[in-house]
């Protein structure tokens, strides 16, 4: 049972596990008790989940998560309000390295989104995941046709290594890749404009796949897709990130694959190493890790999904539940594939 306390020395509100599930016992003061601080991580990264692990490894720790995103600002409220570890999601690579220029002294775990000198990173290897997408794109283009390849934001510090994987993945298999977006923002919008550019021009005719470093940009070809007015079937299109408007997409026919990181096993495994951190868990098992670009790491492989792999992918692993990606318009859809 979580129980949400008022703000105390800052602006975050405490979620507390009462110190017995079945009824609140006497509490100590919040000050006496191990602080899990999480910025930046969300429902679709796994918060219930990395709460109930939280809960049930250290029933009297306080997790903070009420703050406004992943900033500096926000880790210096988390400071203050005497975080002893600070788990984070950050937004960019400048972003990161705020969050732990702010944290100081206080061990910083990066979840999904690595982070140099954060203490350790939960998530997935970038370069894995572009050359998984990029596989799976290549076997089904098989000769039909040219690919348009757009890489990531200028400001993520995985940009190259995205590109790198998507570029192998396609080059690999002797797909021709037509031409390649040097992208600043990384924008639906961005893409769609970018696209639109490539369709019109000489090799327009010859585009039969676009795979992008994000599901941000998917939709964004998508979009340019149908300002064209391209006739169905439209090109392949595969995009990076599993959020649930793009499996909703994929289930829609109109985007080919994304790629999936299990959520619920990287949100458990990032509370493990926190309570580990704060010596709240000194027994965590953390034997089993890896490094990444220097951090010390647990690393998930990434998961290709497809129109065919929805039920044993997000699905069975808990990401999201059929009513959540086949609501309104795509039950019909869900039905007829047997997504259930």
């Amino acid at each position: 049972m979580l129980t949400v306390r008022g703000a105390v020395r800052g602006t975050a509100a405490l979620v507390v596990a009462s110190a017995a599930i079945a009824g609140l016992g006497a509490c100590r003061q919040p000050s006496d008790r191990t602080v899990v601080a999480v910025l930046g991580l969300g429902a679709q990264s796994g918060s219930a989940a990395f709460a109930e692990r939280v809960v049930s490894r250290c029933p009297d720790c306080v997790i903070a998560d009420d703050y406004a995103g992943s900033t500096g600002a926000d880790v210096r409220a988390a400071v203050a309000d005497g975080a002893d570890v600070i788990v984070a999601r950050a937004t960019s690579a400048v972003a990161g390295a705020e969050v732990v220029d702010a944290a100081g002294s206080i061990p910083v775990v990066a979840v999904d989104v690595l982070i140099d000198d954060a203490a350790w990173y939960v998530g997935f290897d970038r370069t894995s995941a572009g050359v998984a997408v990029a596989d799976a794109m290549s076997r089904q283009l098989g000769d039909r046709g040219g690919a348009l390849l757009l890489g990531g934001s200028a400001v993520d510090r995985d940009t190259d290594v995205i590109e790198s994987g998507l570029r192998d993945g396609l080059t690999g298999h002797g797909v021709d890749v037509l031409a390649e977006l040097d992208a600043t923002t990384a924008t639906a919008d961005e893409a769609r404009d970018w696209v639109a550019e490539q369709l019109e021009g000489p090799g327009g005719k010859q585009v039969a796949a676009v795979v992008a470093a994000s599901d941000a940009q998917a939709l964004g070809v998508l979009e340019a897709f149908e300002a064209a007015g391209l006739p169905r079937p439209w090109p392949l299109v595969a995009g990076i990130g599993g959020d649930l408007e793009a499996v909703r997409r994929v289930v829609a026919g109109d985007q080919t694959f994304t790629v999936h990181v299990p959520v619920t096993q990287t949100a458990q495994r990032a509370a493990d190493v926190a309570l580990s951190f704060a010596s709240a868990d000194p027994g965590a098992d953390l034997t089993d890790s890896t490094e990444l670009s220097g951090v010390p790491a647990y690393v998930f492989e990434p998961v290709v999904v497809s129109v065919g792999s929805v039920t044993d992918t997000v699905v069975r692993d808990g990401t999201y539940t059929t009513e959540e990606i086949c609501a309104g318009d795509l039950e019909e859809a869900c039905a007829d594939l047997g997504i259930r």
